[in-house]
């Protein structure tokens, strides 16, 4: 009944035509499918792992939206699931 969740970046799955967020892009990549991969791999051992993925934290998205969407995913009987926040499909 262990719960893990990462709070990523929708810069991981979009391109932003800003300077110098390569390295940043990339790593917040690697975690969100590292979220689902391992949301895949520990459901056998009652783990679940998911990850709230903000798009710009906290000047658009809120620290109280981010704490209630990490409280949602904390609840919620889901594995392997990145929360958009802030963008169209949030």
């Amino acid at each position: 009944g262990r719960n893990v969740v990462n709070v990523s970046s929708l810069s991981g799955s979009r391109v932003y035509p800003h300077r110098g967020q390569a390295v940043y892009a990339a790593s917040k990549a690697a975690l969100t499918h590292l979220t689902r991969q391992l949301g895949a791999e520990f459901a056998t051992y009652g783990v679940r792992v998911n990850a709230v993925a903000p798009t710009s934290f906290p000047a658009l998205v809120s620290t109280e939206a981010v704490a209630d969407a990490i409280v949602r995913l904390d609840r919620e009987p889901v594995t392997g699931q990145v929360l958009a926040l802030g963008s169209a499909q949030s």
